[in-house]
């Protein structure tokens, strides 16, 4: 990969990382990022797929010990019938 993808890529993941969060599209602040500064190009697309699924990774990393807590407590509810239990009404909720 040239210097000049490797800088894109740099870039637009960071676009990536400070607009994921917000209550908006990071995909759109992606693209018109994109659009503006005239990078389009033949990876492009897989790039942007490649941070989004980057994105959904760094989040279940981050949350991973909730979900696993989540998931454990809801399947022991299943097995007690316990559908008061609140890792059972967040997984379903």
């Amino acid at each position: 990969m040239d210097i000049v993808l490797w800088l894109q890529a740099v870039i637009l993941g960071l676009v990536q990382g400070i607009t994921e969060f917000l209550p908006i599209s990071s995909t759109a602040h992606l693209i018109l990022f994109s659009d503006l500064l005239g990078w389009k190009s033949v990876w492009h697309k897989t790039a942007l797929d490649a941070m989004q699924f980057g994105s959904v990774i760094a989040v279940f990393r981050y949350f991973w010990q909730d979900i696993r807590q989540i998931l454990q407590g809801a399947a022991q509810a299943w097995q007690e019938r316990d559908w008061q239990r609140e890792e059972w009404k967040l997984l379903v909720g």
